[in-house]
């Protein structure tokens, strides 16, 4: 701060070192004051401000100490805890119901006054999303100035991870204004990956505004960015980027991103599943890549905060075995304020990492597949089960139970007439709704469940019951849903499993409800299942009609698994084709109760169509994910080893892992 007065009144310069002070390096404000825009060691030492009119010259010296703050030291009153004592600490506080995470994370944040200048220069105020959010200056993220007030300047600091303080850059999701000053950041500290936990829109609110090109290139400044490839997944989307100087300097880039597509409007994802199945796929591509990751939400803070701490926290138990959630979270604070910025955050990143620990990485790579699978089978002398017994216990107690979900719906007694099993019945969240018009009630026994590429992908339902057949055939209906997998046969063992819903001679026309049902004569017989063809429509409008496939897989063993996987994944194979020809509607799989075949079906489906992708299977991530729509899926230890054994079958068929397809 300078203050002068004089007649005539005076004009300020600073100066150092004999020269004149200029932007963007340093800034000088209408009353006097010098802002050093990127304060640096060589700014330290003597600064000289001189005042000068017609009368003279008057000047003073101004001694600068340039001091970085320090990091705050660990709390005493919150070591860090190696890994058994962390899941101790977390059993304790679910047995005893406590609140202790939430009343400890107001701990979490220290009285810092640190300044952020540079976010509050008049001329930045344009590139901030929100107000109350904006980088200090000790972390902020500097661009190279092009001379242009301000140029150094973005929304964005730099997070220590486990190996650097520069491991992580979290940011603010880009605005238009900053759209040119993100990519050149991308382009300047060498970013290979970009993290977004939101989208685009959330309850009807503008979150991030896409930066990116749809198809093709589109220039942002001085870079041209071309969207070269995406990979849509049912809860992310991975889009490669080519990024290019349009001025010549330098190699192109490759960029990477990966959006995270299922994080709630509002809160933080029921479950950890998805998003540590996501955490994997996005540290297997940055792991050993130069260059910080770039992390952003809305603000960068809240969500960015919670996937940064998830991801440092799983390579430090990998690397030291020690969980520091409390003292992490403090440090990115010291960097940007408000990360981890809600209490719910803080308590779900705690579950989040339990569940990384006891449930452990188990991907198996295609390539390794038959020596793991092996070993799985072994007794380990240690606990006298084998490795699949082990990891199917596991299972069983980290996976969500009845008790967990809101079924309220389908536990009216209306509804439960309308079930053949009274447990796992299917959650509000998940359950098909069926339309009301014309009828009295919504309610089916089924539920939607995700895929590998697609939300939704499946339906998953019972054997339809003599009470139920037309409402089974309505729901293909509005489903728009053009395959139906029987995974049954109508009768085993003495006992129904499943009405036969459909005409059983060529030509042959049935009513079930408001829908009739003719069978085509295109019957096709296979050792191990029979596809057939429907004409389905509705009594009302019969002209209006659709072709439905129906596989039904008739030698599923009553008490086990089929014994070869072969003639399963030439089910699979047959179904992909059809789907292909069909549309994207969901498809319908039931077996009797909708749960132990049905889910095996749906995880077997789900593990390919993901080995063909990435080359990698994860059968327990898979199962567990599912079990988040339908609990009960996949209910005993065969079906889970099944699932294994139909991946290996299938990669055995192929000397090429990079050309699985069907």
């Amino acid at each position: 701060m300078c203050e002068s007065t004089g007649t005539p009144a005076p004009t300020i310069s600073w100066h150092k070192e004999g020269m004149i002070l200029e932007e963007p390096d340093y800034v000088q404000f209408n009353d006097g004051s010098l802002y050093i825009t990127n304060t640096k060691l060589k700014d330290q030492g003597h600064f000289i401000v001189r005042a000068t009119n017609n009368i003279g010259v008057v000047e003073e010296t101004v001694r600068v100490t340039v001091v970085s703050p320090s990091p705050p030291e660990s709390d005493p009153n919150h070591p860090p805890l190696n890994v058994s004592d962390f899941i101790e600490m977390m059993a304790l506080l679910q047995s005893n119901n406590s609140d202790r995470l939430e009343e400890e994370y107001p701990d979490i944040e220290l009285e810092w006054n640190f300044t952020s200048y540079a976010a509050k220069l008049p001329i930045n105020h344009g590139k901030n999303r929100y107000v109350n959010i904006i980088p200090y200056d000790h972390s902020r993220v500097t661009l190279k100035p092009d001379g242009n007030p301000g140029s150094d300047y973005i929304n964005a600091s730099f997070i220590g991870g486990l190996n650097s303080p520069k491991d992580y850059i979290a940011t603010q999701g880009p605005i238009p204004a900053a759209f040119p000053d993100f990519w050149r950041m991308i382009w300047e500290y060498n970013v290979p990956t970009i993290i977004m936990v939101t989208n685009l829109k959330e309850d009807d609110k503008i979150k991030c505004h896409q930066y990116w090109p749809s198809f093709g290139a589109a220039n942002y400044g001085s870079f041209q960015v071309t969207l070269k490839e995406v990979e849509t997944v049912a809860d992310y989307a991975i889009r490669t980027f080519q990024l290019q100087s349009l001025h010549g300097q330098g190699p192109i880039k490759e960029v990477r991103q990966y959006h995270f597509l299922v994080w709630p409007d509002h809160g933080v994802p029921q479950y950890a599943t998805p998003l540590l199945s996501f955490q994997k796929r996005v540290r297997n591509h940055h792991k050993g890549k130069p260059g910080p990751m770039v992390v952003h939400c809305s603000a960068g803070v809240g969500r960015t905060g919670t996937f940064i701490t998830i991801d440092t926290m799983i390579m430090k138990i990998d690397a030291e075995g020690i969980v520091d959630i409390f003292n992490f979270v403090r440090g990115m604070r010291f960097c940007r304020n408000y990360m981890v910025q809600t209490a719910s955050q803080y308590d779900f990143l705690h579950h989040a990492i339990l569940e990384a620990i006891m449930c452990r990485d188990t991907t198996i790579p295609a390539v390794h597949m038959a020596t793991k699978i092996a070993t799985l089978k072994e007794i380990a002398p240690s606990s006298g089960k084998t490795g699949f017994q082990s990891q199917f216990e596991t299972l069983e107690s980290s996976s969500p139970t009845d008790d967990d979900f809101d079924c309220s719906i389908a536990q009216l007694s209306d509804n439960l007439a309308k079930s053949r099993v009274k447990e796992h019945l299917p959650p509000n969240d998940y359950r098909v709704v069926l339309s009301t018009k014309n009828y009295d009630s919504d309610y089916i026994c089924a539920s939607y469940v995700d895929g590998y590429r697609q939300r939704s992908a499946f339906i998953a339902t019972q054997g339809p019951m003599k009470n139920t057949a037309g409402d089974f055939w309505r729901m293909v209906w509005e489903m728009k849903s053009m395959i139906i997998i029987m995974l049954t046969n109508t009768e085993e063992n003495g006992e129904e499993q499943s009405v036969q819903y459909w005409p059983v001679n060529p030509n042959e026309e049935d009513m079930y409800g408001s829908f009739n049902v003719v069978a085509l004569p295109e019957e096709r017989a296979l050792p191990d299942y029979i596809v057939r063809k429907f004409k389905l429509s509705h009594s009302k409008n019969p002209d209006d009609s659709r072709t439905i496939t129906h596989f039904q897989y008739i030698n599923w063993p009553s008490t086990s698994c089929p014994k070869e996987a072969t003639s399963m994944i030439d089910l699979v194979a047959d179904v992909v084709r059809i789907q292909r020809k069909s549309g994207n509607g969901p498809i319908t799989v039931h077996c009797s109760d909708g749960l132990g075949r049905t889910g095996t079906f749906c995880a077997m489906f789900t593990v390919l169509e993901r080995l063909k992708a990435e080359q990698v299977i994860d059968v327990f991530s898979t199962v567990k994910t599912l079990r988040i729509q339908r609990p009960g899926f996949v209910n005993d230890i065969d079906q889970y080893e099944f699932i294994h054994k139909a991946a290996l079958e299938f990669v055995n068929t192929f000397d090429n892992y990079d050309n699985f397809k069907y």
